[in-house]
């Protein structure tokens, strides 16, 4: 027993040392299978979308992965940043192909369900707001919090959003 508990405790601050990395999600090296016309569709409607509000957006340089159920995890996504002046950390969204309007209607109620309840909820602030919408085999995924936005112009990015496609609701 003694030795048993030795070999657990020497387990596990082996997986504490410096310089040992666990498993990444998605594994290193591995990056979603790129994204097709659909996606490219959809990118045009963000834009006009957005330009009909007064912004601007294009596809982002830095990572962004926001926390995601299983079929959007495993999607061709293309991550699409909102300039915001005064936040310009902020205004990512992500585009997710799924290859037909049926599936991306699975994926954006999946997603919903996993936001809304569950380990999904946990992940995201009680107060924060979603945009989710399908057009055609695309989905769009928009989160954000009211209270914390920092540029005023964040808000209009939800509501430019909503004019995109199909609603998929988030429950509370």
């Amino acid at each position: 027993m003694a030795r048993l508990a030795a070999l657990l405790v020497v387990a596990a601050l082996a997986g504490c040392a410096p310089g040992i990395a666990g498993p990444t999600y998605p594994p290193e090296g591995v990056t979603p299978p790129p994204v097709g016309d659909a996606t490219r569709v959809a990118l045009n409607q963000v834009v006009r979308a957005l330009a009909d509000v007064g912004l601007q957006a294009g596809t982002a340089t830095t990572p962004y992965r926001p926390p995601e159920a299983a079929r959007l995890a495993a999607a061709p996504r293309m991550i699409v940043q909102v300039t915001l002046p005064e936040d310009p950390q902020r205004g990512l969204l992500v585009l997710y192909e799924l290859g037909t309007p049926e599936a991306a209607t699975a994926a954006a109620e999946e997603q919903a369900a996993y936001v809304a309840t569950g380990p999904g909820r946990i992940q995201f602030p009680p107060a924060a707001r979603f945009v989710l919408r399908v057009s055609g085999a695309t989905v769009v995924f928009f989160t954000w919090l009211p209270g914390s936005a920092g540029d005023p112009r964040t808000g209009d990015i939800a509501r430019a959003l909503e004019t995109i496609g199909t609603g998929v609701p988030v429950g509370s």
